[in-house]
């Protein structure tokens, strides 16, 4: 592997492949590998390149189902959509094709044919590959180097080892440029390649019935009990290491209620991964496969199915690994949000609003958000706000006429306390002109950073209807605050946090990130001791993601291999509870310190409607602003339609008009407004 490849902790190119999975599966896949290797360059469907060149280029894993496997889950291949087994092989995607050993019959790659009328698939079966302007899987030709599709290969005696992606083994023999692809044995004779035992290394081949997974790792990559990597060279080929999901396995999933929409093909392979992964790495994942940002709509969906709570730790047991406090975590707080959830099910007229300040005095080394700076005379930010207040009166003419009503108004950022006085007020007082807002309106303002609060600024908000407020430290630690880039210190927070106290009775949230650089238990158990003296209504618990774009990501920052978060979770956790606070929603990230989640704490009925909704997902939200989402929920099923706004506010100036046009028209559709009663207004 050549260090331009690697991540920021080195971590290596690594290629998903199978012959009998369907590429979705394996793309599905891609997400829990990202969890091991948060770095690593994954190329799906494909295996890798096979040139001259030694092997050191990166890990091979290779997934199969054995044959009694795939029977039993040949009705789930048969409905994959996307290259499965079962599948009419003439209704297959080139890739699936290639993948599932079916192309010599898919009717379009026959010697003889005319080969201005085959398609990609069966030029590459014909040996057209030059030609047939289309790299494989969907890249164009054209656009890349003709030498990456030489594949003359240095050993004869074994078959490819390494391809490069969009690429597939062409078996046999070695060939010229000039040799056809169908030469030597058909595709539909050959073997799949988990069969061949010269690619194994040494793990026995994959002949049984179960679901399994190799992992072939080529060079001194990963330490590891399964990669035994101390002491080799980089270019020597390391132990490889295999994982079973058996049959019993597979048939006790069968049985399982399912709260997912995936397929049990997708949850069968990303089991064994895991196995497999977990072997090699002696990592643990506590939240099993699951990789999605939103692990609570697994209960809520087992629970309208009747599943009980012993029920739904089987299914998350069994389906997806999760840990036992991990799903008793998951069960509090849909049993916290289930009286929202009915309440968001018997009003479907209500709806949640955002409001994006992308503004803040100075970037977080830790944050990829958007956010920019305000100029000295803030003009920019007064001419982002005039669009926001149009858009703002677009959005209430679309509401009024659909019949909807605000349920929660949320100022989010950025941050929102950079506003003046004057821009606070006539924000407010444009949703109150502008917006039908109901009479139990949660109107919570994200201030943010204690310097950007004055005592009049929270007044005004007083004033102005605002039920929740948020003031964020981040850190009671005052070198961390100066390694991040905060402009305000610890005595700023509390001086802020005991003003707001005295002017209103409003439900005041703080948040904190774990795993900030330089922190480790004791700075996180300071911290919450000197929460603990505010006791604020809510705390937002967040671990440290490393994400593309932010400064700590771009210098190199990485988390500890064995990272406290997990700890300084139960810290926090545990205080949250002193404090009277129970879990009341969660998400998750990629590349967070730990492998962890993020978590809201609240006291008993101070819980944010808004924040169960945009987890959730079962109640329409209307973003306005830069970077702003809307989320169209249906809800008589609850399906979904993500809008987002540009992130960049000078773009957003000039396109939220088309988007707003695209966003009435999709309301209108689930409310059954007819087209010749409601038309977008101009602008």
């Amino acid at each position: 592997m050549s260090a331009r490849d690697a991540g920021p902790k080195g971590e290596p190119n690594i290629s998903l492949v199978s012959a009998t999975f369907p590429l979705k599966a394996l793309e599905a896949a891609r997400g829990l590998v990202l969890s091991f290797f948060p770095w690593a360059a994954i190329r799906v469907g494909v295996e890798v390149r096979a040139d001259e060149r030694q092997p050191g280029d990166g890990i091979v894993i290779e997934a199969r189902l054995g044959p009694a496997a795939e029977a039993l889950l040949s009705g789930e291949l048969a409905d994959a959509g996307d290259g499965g087994a079962g599948r009419d092989p003439g209704k297959r995607p080139a890739a699936g094709a290639l993948l599932s050993g079916e192309l010599a019959d898919a009717g379009d790659g026959d010697a003889g044919r005319d080969p201005g009328k085959r398609s990609a698939a069966g030029a590459l079966l014909s040996g057209e590959l030059g030609n047939a302007g289309d790299g494989g899987v969907g890249r164009d030709l054209g656009k890349r180097p003709v030498d990456r599709f030489r594949r003359e290969r240095a050993c004869p005696e074994e078959e490819s080892s390494e391809r490069g992606q969009g690429e597939l083994w062409s078996g046999g023999k070695p060939r010229s440029d000039e040799q056809p692809w169908s030469e030597g044995k058909p595709w539909s004779e050959r073997k799949p390649w988990s069969d061949r035992k010269q690619l194994s290394r040494g793990v026995a081949a994959a002949d049984g019935d179960a679901v399994s997974a190799v992992w072939r790792p080529q060079g001194g990559l990963i330490a590891g009990p399964g990669a035994q990597s101390v002491g080799l060279a980089p270019s020597a080929p390391l132990a490889p290491a295999r994982a079973e999901l058996s049959l019993a396995e597979l048939r006790d999933m069968l049985c399982q209620p399912r709260g997912g929409r995936e397929t049990l093909v997708s949850m069968a392979l990303k089991l064994v991964l895991l196995r497999l992964l977990s072997t090699v790495t002696g990592k643990e994942l506590p939240w099993g496969i699951l990789t999605g940002i939103r692990p609570t709509k697994l209960v809520h969906r087992l629970r309208e199915q009747g599943v009980g709570e012993d029920g739904q730790m089987r299914v998350l047991r069994a389906l997806y690994a999760v840990r036992t406090d991990k799903t008793e975590l998951l069960q509090g707080i849909a049993a916290v949000q289930a009286p929202y959830l009915d309440r968001f099910r018997l009003h479907p007229e209500r709806v949640g609003i955002y409001l994006g300040i992308p503004f803040c005095p100075s970037r977080c080394s830790y944050c990829s958000f958007p956010g920019y700076a305000v100029d000295q005379e803030g003009l920019w930010l007064e001419e982002y706000l005039r669009a926001l207040s149009e858009e703002i009166e677009a959005a209430g003419q679309l509401m009024r006429a659909l019949g909807l009503e605000g349920d929660a108004l949320y100022f989010g950022g950025g941050t929102p306390g950079i506003l003046t006085e004057r821009q606070i007020a006539g924000l407010l007082t444009a949703c109150r002109a502008h917006l039908p807002l109901g009479k139990e309106l949660e109107l919570s303002f994200e201030a943010g950073r204690p310097d950007t609060l004055s005592a009049r600024k929270l007044e005004l908000l007083a004033e102005l209807g605002t039920t929740c407020l948020s003031i964020n430290p981040q850190t009671m630690q005052d070198k961390t605050l100066r390694r991040v880039g905060r402009a305000h210190d610890v005595r700023s927070v509390a001086e802020a946090y005991r003003l707001a106290r005295e002017i209103a009775p409003w439900v005041i949230n703080m948040d904190i990130i774990l795993g900030l650089p330089g922190e480790g238990l004791e700075e996180v158990r300071s911290t919450l001791d000197q929460l603990a003296e505010l006791r604020p209504d809510h705390l937002t618990v967040h671990a440290l993601a490393l994400k593309r774009g932010a400064r700590e990501t771009e210098e190199g920052y990485t988390h500890a291999e064995n990272s406290p978060v997990p700890q300084m979770q139960a810290l926090a956790r545990a205080s949250a509870r002193s404090w009277g606070l129970r879990p009341y929603y969660l998400y998750r990230q990629k590349r967070t310190a730990g492998n962890s989640e993020n978590i809201g704490y609240a006291r008993p009925g101070t819980e944010s409607r808004y924040n169960i909704a945009i987890m959730e997902e079962r109640q329409s939200i209307i973003g306005l602003g830069a970077g702003a989402s809307t989320k169209v929920v249906n809800p008589a099923d609850y399906s979904l339609l993500n809008l987002q706004h540009p992130s960049n506010w000078q773009v957003y100036m000039k396109a939220w008009p088309r988007l707003q046009e695209k966003r009435a028209r999709e309301f209108a559709k689930i409310y059954a407004m007819p087209a010749a009663n409601f038309s977008a207004p101009e602008y």
